[in-house]
């Protein structure tokens, strides 16, 4: 597990006690839910090389 990626909130009920579930995945204590979190892009719109207003994807 990347321990830069560290969850420190559930997404569904905003508790902080959270458990690794395997190499991906997050288990919440209280709920119970399992869950990953995935990085979509970074960046500001419009900081491309092309000039375009989108967000650089990974």
């Amino acid at each position: 597990m990347n321990p830069d990626a560290e969850i420190f909130h559930c997404p569904y009920c905003g508790e902080e006690d959270l458990f690794p579930a395997d190499e991906q995945a997050w288990r919440c204590a209280y709920c119970l839910r399992i869950f990953t979190v995935t990085l979509v892009s970074y960046g500001l719109p419009g900081n491309t090389s092309e000039g375009a207003d989108v967000a650089r994807p990974l």
